[in-house]
């Protein structure tokens, strides 16, 4: 009976031994340091002001049984900080680019692969405050050529706020003309030909005392094809008498490249005046009537370059009837008494009448 107690309890006790002897185990095993925030390594010390926006977080963190360990990384501008990376394997962190002037909180939880962990102190810092400048910006983009008038579009770019602020720009045309601040993108034209420079500068949207140096000039040349503009109406006396001659004005017309200009009458009895760099020119007119004269412009360098006619001034001709003087009676030079002979003379009205 002995004998069969004995080989009953011996596989018990065997099995009571091992189980203790793997929960002793388990209880010797130690949980993981407090970590430690690696200053040597250039992470921010607690606590500390005027700290980089880029910062390297880095701590030690060591384990008495040499288990391996994995991070939860706690960080931001709120405290307690929100958890940002769980399991982490590094002990090097670096957060997206933070704020100016702005503290932030941020710890490290350990854990090894027994369950255990330690939680480091709340660590905290303040980043620098920032000193703004505006860089210069690049070039401008866009056509190098162009018509007069012809509008299009001129980018500036390249420029930043060294704290990260939105911008504006202004654009210098070359032309004396500065739109306000705005855009990049701007659009222009030039009335005028020539070759002109243009040019950006910056400055941060919020504080709009912080501009940057004016960029390097884009050459911008621009070509006008010659145009005269229309004269305006001839200035004159607007009735006159038949014969009667009188003088007419002429202005108001312009080459847009600023030549000189000549101008011709159209005195609406199918005569025109020559060609003359003098705006005035005189007329008489030798039958009544409505008489519509006006003037046009060419250019004196390039005479094929010619404006349309002006609007029209009437001028109203009258005309007193006259009879001419008759001429000679013809018929025979001798004759007798008593016979009739015929004789014939003639005369004229001015306006066409017939004469008795």
């Amino acid at each position: 009976m002995n004998s069969y107690k004995s080989i009953f309890f011996l596989p018990v006790m065997l099995l009571t031994l091992l189980f203790l002897t793997i929960s002793c185990g388990d209880d010797e095993n130690k949980p993981p340091s407090k970590p430690s925030n690696n200053v040597q390594a250039g992470s921010p010390p607690h606590p500390s002001n005027s700290q980089s926006i880029t910062p390297t977080l880095s701590w030690t963190c060591s384990d008495p049984d040499g288990d391996a360990l994995l991070f939860d990384i706690y960080f931001g501008s709120n405290n307690p900080p929100s958890r940002v990376k769980k399991n982490y394997s590094g002990n090097h962190y670096s957060p997206d680019s933070l704020s100016y002037n702005t503290k932030y909180f941020w710890k490290i939880v350990a854990h090894d692969n027994h369950g255990h962990s330690a939680s480091s102190p709340d660590w905290y810092f303040t980043t620098r405050s920032c000193v703004e400048t505006v860089s210069k910006p690049n070039t401008l983009s866009g056509p190098s050529g162009r018509d007069c008038g012809e509008s299009g579009n001129y980018a500036a770019s390249g420029a930043y706020s060294s704290c990260g602020h939105s911008l504006q720009y202004k654009l210098d045309w070359g032309d004396g003309s500065q739109p306000i601040w705005g855009s990049a993108t701007r659009s222009h034209s030039w009335s005028s030909a020539g070759s002109f420079c243009i040019k950006a500068r910056a400055r941060c949207a919020n504080h709009t005392s912080k501009v940057s140096d004016w960029s390097n000039c884009k050459t911008v040349t621009i070509s006008c094809p010659e145009t005269i503009s229309k004269p305006n109406t001839p200035s004159g006396l607007s009735s006159r008498d038949c014969g009667e001659s009188g003088s007419y004005s002429a202005g108001g017309a312009s080459s847009n490249l600023g030549h000189s200009l000549q101008y011709r009458f159209d005195w609406g009895d199918g005569s025109y005046s020559s060609w003359s760099s003098s705006t005035s020119a005189s007329h008489s007119w030798s039958s009544s009537g409505t008489k519509y004269v006006k003037v046009q412009a060419r250019c004196a360098t390039h005479t094929s370059v010619v404006s349309s006619w002006s609007n029209s001034t009437t001028v109203t001709i009258s005309c007193p009837e006259t009879i001419s003087k008759p001429s000679p009676p013809s018929g025979p030079s001798n004759g007798s008494c008593g016979t009739t002979y015929q004789f014939t003379g003639s005369a004229s009205s001015n306006r066409g009448h017939s004469l008795v």
